[in-house]
Order: structure tokens, then sequence, then C-alpha cells
């Protein structure tokens, strides 16, 4: 039976999602070279919230594919033996409108999460 090749993968931005599926997808590939990542940024990347030493991971998404993603870039990060010295956890604030009910859906997504994101807060 003949071996199926492996599908070439084009991952459009090297963010933090973009970087994470890319780490995900050369855990799973044989070769490797079968990925190719763009981003608009040179490489090396200019400092930016997610590409220099200041982690600054959000993870205040309507989305809880995109919050997982989050929260798993901060587990690695704050665990990362070269990173973790400088990557310190942050909290989260939200400035919204009154007639708007954006911090509510992203509390949910939270708390479906199993956090609770009214702790501590000031209203």
């Amino acid at each position: 039976m003949p071996t199926q090749e492996e599908p070439s993968t084009l991952i459009i931005g090297a963010g933090v999602f973009g970087a994470s599926t890319a780490y995900h997808l050369s855990l799973q590939y044989k070769d490797a070279s079968k990925l190719t990542v763009l981003d608009r940024t040179p490489a090396p990347p200019t400092p930016a919230a997610s590409t220099d030493i200041n982690k600054i991971i959000r993870a205040d998404y309507l989305s809880p594919f995109y919050t997982e993603l989050a929260y798993e870039a901060m587990d690695a990060w704050s665990n990362w033996s070269e990173l973790k010295d400088y990557y310190h956890r942050t909290g989260w604030i939200m400035l919204d409108t009154e007639d708007s009910d954006l911090a509510d859906r992203i509390r949910n997504v939270f708390r479906d999460r199993g956090h609770n994101p009214t702790k501590d807060v000031l209203k």
C-alpha cells in the first residue's frame, strides 16, 4: 500500500495563533519543510506584544477556541525555561459601553472554562 504524502500547509500570520498552529503541526509532521508561515513582519521581528520579551497575551475572546489557544500560550510561556523569569500573568480590564453586552459574553466564555472573571472586579 503506497504511503500517503503529507500535505503542504501555508499559515498566514506568525502571531500567537499562527505560531501555535505551526508548532502543533510540526509535532505531527515528519517533514517540517511542508510547513510555511508567512507574516508581514520581517525576521527577526520588531518588538511587539506577542514577539518580544514582554509577553502580553490576552484571553478575552468571544470564541472559546481562541481563549483556549491564549491560555495554552500563557501556560507554555510561564513554564518555558528561557522565558518564565520574564513572564508575569496579568489581570483583565474590560472597557465597554453601557448598552453593550460584550463584557458579559466574554465573562461567560471564562465561566464556561471554569474561571471566575468577576472575582475581585471593580465596577
